[in-house]
């Protein structure tokens, strides 16, 4: 009986010990997608499992970067690499429109893993103009709409990507022609 009185309490208080230590980092480093969902918190350095932002199925985006410096329409880019389809996938009826009225366009450059080129209806590109990202890295297109002043992003995979410095301040330009 006295054995009782103090191997119960041990017992007790080892259980407590066990069941509320704090997590330890490999426990939070574990996190899923779900889990980060469920409880909204995710911390700095927290592994989530993502699924594969590239469709498997499609060619890749690396074909690009060998056309740098050309014009679009002169290398007949949207027949290439399946883009235009792709682009039809993700703009819809947008998309007639863009290719009605890119009858102008600049060459395609280059700054890090992106790829940029514009587009726009000759004669009135203050109406109708266009730009389009190719991100050859995570292989996802973006497409910048100013109709107007009326400006719409589509983006492929609903994934939009970071424009490097070069990129931004000639983005930056364009929109600045539409205010």
């Amino acid at each position: 009986m006295l054995i009782n009185k103090f191997i119960f309490p041990i017992v007790i208080a080892s259980l407590l010990f066990v069941a509320c230590k704090p997590k330890t980092d490999t426990d939070a480093a574990a996190k899923t997608e779900e889990e980060v969902a469920k409880d909204g918190i995710s911390k700095a350095g927290d592994t989530i499992t993502l699924p594969s932002l590239q469709d498997n199925n499609r060619p890749s985006l690396l074909g690009v970067l060998e056309l740098v410096g050309q014009k679009p329409l002169s290398v007949q880019l949207f027949d290439k690499m399946d883009i235009g389809a792709r682009m039809k996938k993700f703009m819809g009826s947008n998309y007639d429109s863009l290719i009605k009225n890119w009858n102008e366009d600049t060459p395609l450059e280059k700054d890090g893993d992106i790829v940029y080129t514009s587009g726009c209806k000759t004669a009135n590109c203050a109406e109708y103009q266009y730009i389009i990202i190719f991100d050859t890295k995570i292989q996802i297109i973006n497409v910048y709409t100013f109709e107007g002043k009326k400006m719409r992003t589509f983006e492929e995979d609903n994934t939009i990507t970071g424009l490097p410095y070069k990129c931004q301040d000639w983005f930056d330009a364009i929109i600045q022609k539409h205010i």
